[in-house]
């Protein structure tokens, strides 16, 4: 292959992701970035490739903290990914879930609440009220219920939550024991600031 073939480009973005993930930001980014320029290139802006990778640039200006540049990177992938794939597609619910989180650590938990119902709207008509992605959706949005101090729906979500993951794990799985402490913590700050107020 010569060093524009998609195929680098696949290759380039798999490995700034396992940087991203090792905490290698910069050489993720620049990494991505050589990705997106090829995919950009051989493909157009509105393509499914180039919406990863913008996806995957998003993800590591937020590790970085370079919180408006993720939001652009995330928007565009918004964009990209609505026009490709329509409004109701796993993919355009992971870039709002990525919007939602960004949007809370901002403080901004209104707009994190709207990009995370919509995310979880989805996910619920396309993937199972079980799957994985959807019980995570629950969990981030009940965590922005929170801090907006809606705790009634916090502890609904994190119930539903927590009930799927059991049917499907089981309850020795350690993927359910991790999200069951995490919600159990949830849980008692809900408790502590209902007793607050």
């Amino acid at each position: 292959y010569d060093r524009n073939h998609p195929n680098v480009a696949s290759d380039l973005h798999t490995l700034a992701d396992i940087l991203n993930a090792m905490g290698e930001y910069e050489k993720a980014e620049n990494l991505c970035k050589q990705a997106l320029g090829i995919r950009e290139a051989k493909f157009g802006r509105n393509s499914p490739g180039v919406a990863e990778s913008l996806q995957l640039l998003g993800n590591i200006y937020r590790s970085t903290g370079r919180n408006s540049e993720a939001e652009d990177a995330f928007r565009e992938t918004l964009k990209i990914r609505q026009a490709v794939f329509g409004d109701q597609h796993p993919l355009v619910a992971q870039t709002l879930t990525s919007l939602g989180f960004l949007s809370s650590a901002m403080g901004k938990y209104g707009d994190g609440e709207i990009y995370l119902k919509k995310s979880l709207e989805i996910r619920q008509k396309t993937l199972t009220a079980e799957h994985q992605d959807t019980t995570a959706s629950q969990s981030g949005l009940a965590r922005v219920y929170m801090r907006l101090g809606k705790f009634g729906e916090a502890e609904q979500l994190l119930s539903r939550s927590m009930k799927a993951r059991e049917k499907v794990l089981g309850t020795d799985h350690p993927r359910y024991a991790a999200p069951l402490l995490n919600s159990m913590r949830q849980w008692e700050d809900i408790r502590r600031r209902k007793v607050s107020i």
